[in-house]
């Protein structure tokens, strides 16, 4: 008797039972011969102990459902470190993702006002362009005028009117330089 009562006392209520001990118990506890009730009209003590193994087989299975959630628990902690080092990430390509982002669309920003720049650059080159085609028809005709009358002009140099000549020519040089409609018409008129 006090041996059993030592063995009992020696089980530690805050750790569960071995796994052997549970099952010798759970066997025994099942006989309907342990109810307390049935023991209590042949010892009263025998009543109390069939309770207090029935509280701690009890004791024992909620431990055991407290270990099997600390361990899930444990692996849940496993997954939620996982997930978090994951988060941190996928926050950190994000954030790479975002300053590429932010980078091509300054670059973007910077070629389309180069190319609006260049488009404009290019309009006025093509009416700088036109017009100066327009002084060269314009010039065209004159400067093959030019291109006759100076040989002649040169054939006349030995002559006595050379002054005619030479004012011939300035005035040639003159007009085969492209000035406005408005001047052109009286120097046309003078020749």
């Amino acid at each position: 008797k006090a041996q059993s009562l030592e063995i009992f006392n020696s089980w530690d209520g805050t750790q569960p039972l071995p796994g052997w001990l549970a099952e010798v118990l759970q066997s025994f506890l099942l006989s309907p011969d342990c109810h307390s009730s049935s023991l209590w009209s042949m010892s009263p003590a025998a009543s109390r102990l069939s309770q207090w193994l029935r509280g701690r087989l009890e004791c024992h299975r909620v431990l055991m459902r407290m270990e099997d959630d600390r361990q899930s628990m444990g692996d849940l902690s496993t997954q939620l470190i996982e997930v978090t080092s994951a988060v941190k990430a996928a926050e950190a390509e994000l954030k790479r993702a975002e300053e590429t982002l932010e980078r091509l669309q300054a670059a973007h920003a910077e070629t389309v006002q180069k190319r609006q720049l260049l488009l404009r650059t290019e309009s006025g080159l093509q009416r700088q362009s036109a017009r100066a085609t327009r002084v060269l028809e314009i010039a065209a005709p004159r400067r093959r005028e030019c291109e006759v009358v100076v040989p002649m002009l040169r054939d006349a140099e030995e002559s006595p009117e050379q002054w005619g000549a030479i004012l011939t020519i300035g005035v040639l040089s003159c007009y085969g330089a492209s000035f406005g409609h408005a001047l052109r018409q009286p120097i046309m008129k003078e020749l």
